[in-house]
C-alpha cells in the first residue's frame, strides 16, 4: 500500500475495491493518556475458545518507557511492565481487540511489528506449517510458566509468531462499508505481505490455519483474509518493505496524526488521505521508527 502512494496513487485505491462492504469470506480465492494500568491476561483458554485467530501484537521499541508514554498520550493505551522478571518487555491494551506488547530486548534484524496466532499445540502447528512450506525459526520457547510462543517464515519470508496462551479477544468489525466501526484506538485491521505468487499465502494460511480468504474482482494485488475470529486483514503483492502493517481506528485522523507529532512521532505522505465514502487513511512513524497505519471515518 504505501508503494502506491509513493507512486502518487492514493493509498485508498488499493483497498477500495473491497471496502464498500464486508467481503463475501468462505469462498476461497479463485487460485485454489499513558492513563494507567492494563488489566493484565488470564491465561487458560475457555473450552469454546477460537483456535487459529490473531491473538497477539508486538512492536519493536528502542525504549519501553518512550514507546508507553507515546501510545498513550496519542490512543489512551495502558500498561503493564514487570520490572525486573520482564526489563524489556511491557504489555499495551487498547479499549477493545487485539492487546499486545512492546518489546525493547529484539535483536537486529527482527521484524517492527510481528502478529501472533491463536494454537493449541505449538509444536503441532509448528510441523504443519513445516509440512506447509514454511521454516521454523524458534521452535517452540517457554515464556515463564504462562505458555509456549515459536516464530516460523512464511512461504513469502514473512514472519510470523505462534502463542498457546489464551489471550481474550474481542471480535473487530470490518473498518470498511456499512456497518459497525471498530472502538477508537484500537488495532483493527493487518496488511501482510504476499509476493507475486498470492496463492502460496492464500493457500497456506488457508491449509493449515483455516482462514478465509476473498478475491477482489480485477485486482490480482490483494486477497483479504479472515482468521474466523478477531481482526481481519489482506494480503498485498508490495507493500513497500513493510511485511506486516498494522491500523488503529481513530475518531478522527487529522486529531490523531496532530498527537502524533506533538508526541514525538513523524506523520508520513503529507498528512491525511481521503477515499469518499470509504475511509480516511493516515500513516505515522512512531519514536522507534515503526510504521502504523490510521484509519477513520474523518
Amino acid at each position: 500500500m504505501l508503494t502506491s502512494i509513493l507512486r502518487l496513487t492514493p493509498a485508498v485505491l488499493l483497498i477500495a475495491a473491497f471496502a464498500f462492504a464486508q467481503p463475501a469470506f468462505g469462498q476461497e480465492a479463485e487460485t485454489g493518556d499513558h492513563s494507567g494500568e492494563a488489566q493484565g491476561i488470564e491465561w487458560g483458554p475457555p473450552p469454546d475458545y477460537d483456535l487459529n485467530h490473531l491473538c497477539w501484537v508486538e512492536f519493536r521499541c528502542d525504549d519501553n518507557d518512550a514507546a508507553a508514554e507515546f501510545y498513550g498520550s496519542v490512543f489512551g493505551w495502558k500498561f503493564t511492565n514487570f520490572g525486573d522478571d520482564m526489563p524489556t518487555y511491557t504489555f499495551f491494551e487498547p479499549p477493545s481487540g487485539l492487546m499486545g506488547g512492546f518489546n525493547g530486548g529484539m535483536q537486529d534484524g527482527a521484524p517492527d511489528l510481528s502478529i501472533y496466532i491463536y494454537v493449541d499445540d505449538v509444536d503441532g502447528a509448528l510441523a504443519e506449517v513445516e509440512a506447509a512450506g514454511a521454516v521454523v525459526a524458534l521452535p517452540k520457547t517457554p515464556v515463564g510458566d504462562s505458555g509456549n510462543i515459536a516464530f516460523f517464515v512464511d512461504p513469502a519470508g514473512v514472519i510470523m509468531g505462534l502463542a498457546d496462551m489464551y489471550m481474550p479477544v474481542e471480535d473487530t468489525p470490518y473498518p470498511f462499508g456499512e456497518g459497525d466501526k471498530p472502538k477508537p484506538n484500537t488495532l483493527c485491521f493487518f496488511e501482510v505481505f504476499a509476493g507475486e505468487n498470492m496463492t502460496a499465502s492464500t493457500d497456506f494460511y488457508g491449509g493449515v490455519f483455516g482462514w478465509k480468504t476473498a478475491a477482489v474482482e480485477g485486482h490480482d494485488e490483494k486477497v483479504v483474509f479472515s482468521p474466523g475470529a478477531g481482526a481481519q486483514g489482506v494480503f498485498l503483492k508490495e507493500t513497500d518493505g513493510i511485511n506486516v502493517l498494522a491500523y488503529i481506528w481513530v475518531d478522527d485522523v487529522s486529531a490523531a496524526l496532530e498527537k502524533v507529532v506533538e508526541a514525538g512521532g513523524e506523520v508520513l505522505y503529507g498528512g491525511p488521505i481521503t477515499a469518499p465514502h470509504v475511509a480516511v487513511f493516515g500513516y505515522f512513524k512512531d519514536p522507534s521508527g515503526v510504521v502504523v497505519g490510521l484509519l477513520g471515518e474523518k
